[in-house]
């Protein structure tokens, strides 16, 4: 598979966002990271996350980069866009 920087980016992105929110990799065993298995989820803070924060961490580890999301898609998704909303710094390009 040709390397992409763009969705392995976005990949990282995804890996930031499960170890910010939920305080865990998204591969809990070196036997998920190997295989590729990503396991989202909150474990032990139900509740605790918005619906919408999943999905964004979600679409960021996408397995398939073709489907995956790009940054025009993370910059306007539904949870950043709410944090703006709420008086969260404005993004530049």
């Amino acid at each position: 598979m040709l390397y992409r920087p763009p969705p392995a980016e976005v990949w990282t992105l995804g890996v930031l966002l499960s170890y910010l929110l939920t305080g865990h990799s998204p591969f809990p065993t070196d036997g998920d990271a190997a295989a590729g298995r990503i396991v989202v989820r909150e474990r032990g803070a139900a509740g605790k996350f918005s619906r919408a924060a999943l999905n964004l961490m979600a679409h960021c580890l996408e397995r398939d980069p073709e489907r995956r999301a790009d940054i025009a898609e993370v910059r306007g998704h539904r949870w950043l866009q709410g944090a703006l909303e709420r008086g969260g710094a404005e993004l530049e390009a």
